[in-house]
């Protein structure tokens, strides 16, 4: 998992790319959701190998915030990963 501060972003509110990448991605006909913490992950792009996805985030999440994923908004799992400042 990495976090890039966008000099540039797609839309303007859109400050921080996550990008995810692993196994155990399943491609659906329902979209992937994420949050990072309390910080929704929009604009989901999943890759079309099932290896992650890439998001954007509005703020930079809170030191230790963990990455939460799957496929409906309230059933989301806790990967473990946790957000450190220093990888921004």
């Amino acid at each position: 998992m990495t976090f890039e501060v966008l000099a540039e972003p797609p839309i303007p509110e859109w400050i921080v790319r996550v990008t995810v990448t692993g196994t155990g991605f399943t491609i659906t006909s329902m979209p992937s959701v994420a949050r990072v913490g309390s910080v929704p992950v929009e604009g989901v792009l999943e890759d079309a190998g099932g290896l992650g996805f890439i998001g954007y985030l509005r703020e930079v999440p809170a030191d230790g915030a963990h990455l939460f994923v799957g496929k409906v908004a309230g059933a989301l799992q806790d990967t473990g990963f946790a957000f450190e400042p220093g990888i921004v």
